[in-house]
């Protein structure tokens, strides 16, 4: 896992286009993990795949990382999690990933055990994405999810929150 520091971003994983979701489907057979790829990289695909500027996603990334010292990111094979910490003890979490459903999970399980050892009591995140609610729940993690409305670019999205108390 690498560790350096977060910032701003909805949960990289896309429904926008079905075949990126039978290609995941297709790739979650596959137990062979990718080659690691730089974060940067990570970040770039998954703001691509999503329909953002990846240009403007990494540049507010490190404006952050800059600006605020509990941004924090971590990376776990091809997936990466922007951590903004609100002291004491919770975490906001954001996804950036470019692997299928199956490690999309194993990484989930280990942000866990990693956020639980960083002392941090509560994480949450937020997602429009329903395929992101398909993998909590597939992931038999104690995840609380609740529906509520966030600002999403320029307008108030309906969208999906997740809450895990470590």
């Amino acid at each position: 896992m690498n560790i350096s520091s977060p910032a701003t971003k909805k949960n990289g994983i896309s429904a926008q286009g079905n075949p990126d979701l039978l290609r995941a489907m297709a790739e979650e057979k596959s137990d062979k993990p990718k080659k690691q790829i730089a974060t940067q990289e990570i970040i770039r695909q998954d703001a691509q795949r999503n329909g953002f500027n990846p240009q403007t996603i990494l540049e507010t990334i490190a404006k952050l990382k800059l600006t605020n010292k509990n941004i924090q990111l971590a990376q776990m094979g091809n997936t990466v999690f922007l951590l903004i910490r609100t002291p004491p003890s919770t975490a906001e979490v954001h996804t950036f990933t470019i692997e299928n459903p199956k490690q999309i999970v194993k990484h989930l399980k280990g942000l866990a055990v990693f956020l639980k050892k960083a002392g941090i009591k509560q994480a949450f995140t937020y997602s429009d994405q329903p395929i992101f609610k398909q993998l909590v729940e597939r992931s038999g993690m104690p995840i609380k999810i609740t529906q509520t409305t966030k600002q999403m670019g320029n307008e108030m999205k309906p969208v999906y929150q997740y809450t895990m108390d470590l």
